[in-house]
């Protein structure tokens, strides 16, 4: 929680994103994911994704319509071995970057 409000203070000095989008996932590469979290807004509660890196888009870009389909997706695509996650051997990560879409899509 303190590192989102960190994060959420450092966004209204540099202005990555409009001040109504707060983080609540991120990693050490400064990807984040947001929710929107103005009511009067037609895309509140919809998760966003920023990252320093994407070339296609300055802005966050909409990613799921809600924090329940994030989940959903997320318990799917570990189901589906589109996502995984070996902690008992090595802590080796890895991502079937069409099966995930495949699922996304869903």
């Amino acid at each position: 929680m303190e590192d989102a409000l960190d994060i959420d203070a450092d966004n209204k000095k540099n202005g990555d994103w409009r001040p109504t989008l707060k983080p609540f996932f991120a990693n050490f590469e400064g990807e984040h994911y947001l929710v929107e979290t103005d009511k009067l807004s037609g895309r509140y509660g919809m998760i966003f994704f920023y990252s320093p890196n994407m070339t296609f888009a300055t802005d966050p870009v909409p990613y799921f319509d809600n924090l329940e389909a994030m989940l959903i997706t997320i318990m799917k695509s570990f189901e589906a071995k589109a996502q995984w996650y070996d902690y008992e051997k090595s802590f080796n990560a890895g991502i079937d970057y069409n099966l995930a879409e495949k699922i996304t899509q869903e």
